[in-house]
């Protein structure tokens, strides 16, 4: 989903790596505005100056996500310094994020490579080892400074080569349980009722 920032515009700052963000702080920004950010994949290094330069246009942040694949492929630090250095040219505020990366050690190179956040998908696990797997990483990448998110569920689809046909997506009460524990979630619900339900029974923290 990609949502313009009406009247964004991004705070001049001394040091440009701040253009170069956590996901925490963007949708944090994007909360507070009521408004969507863009998240695009990148299968490689032509691919990012054409996401950044439409995010430009559109005056809004953005979100560059690879897979595992790819960020072994390109290499880590490879995309961490495209991205940093399109954040510091364009003055935009940018995002990236390894998504649905389900091996510890895959997110801990990223980690180390620079990225500003990691997805750990843990949604194939029971419910107490996603907990732990998740936590897992939260204490390897807060305190270096990259925001993590987590999932509940599967949606059916294709990425990144693997395609699942089956849809579990778990109930909210579950879904509160992780978020008041641990991370952003990964928002992958088949029907919005569900999530007007749980914003009517509690106000979620988002992201840590």
């Amino acid at each position: 989903m990609f949502g313009r920032f009406i009247g964004w515009k991004p705070e001049p700052k001394e040091d440009f790596y701040y253009m170069y963000v956590t996901l925490k702080e963007v949708l944090k920004e994007a909360d507070e505005l009521n408004m969507a950010v863009g998240a695009f994949n990148t299968h490689n290094l032509e691919m990012m100056p054409a996401i950044i330069k439409a995010a430009v246009k559109q005056n809004t942040p953005v979100i560059v996500q690879t897979s595992c694949g790819t960020a072994n492929y390109v290499g880590h630090r490879n995309l961490v310094a495209i991205a940093k250095s399109l954040a510091e040219e364009y003055g935009v505020n940018v995002v990236l994020h390894l998504d649905h990366a389900k091996d510890f050690n895959e997110i801990r190179k990223a980690i180390d490579a620079g990225y500003s956040s990691v997805m750990f998908d843990g949604s194939a696990l029971p419910f107490k080892e996603n907990i732990l797997g998740t936590k897992r990483v939260i204490d390897y990448a807060h305190p270096r400074g990259v925001s993590v998110e987590a999932e509940l569920g599967t949606v059916g689809g294709t990425e990144d080569g693997v395609v699942v046909k089956m849809y579990a997506i778990h109930s909210p009460k579950l879904l509160l349980n992780l978020s008041n524990r641990l991370v952003l979630m990964h928002w992958q619900w088949q029907l919005e009722p569900i999530m007007v339900n749980i914003n009517q029974k509690q106000t979620l923290t988002l992201s840590n």
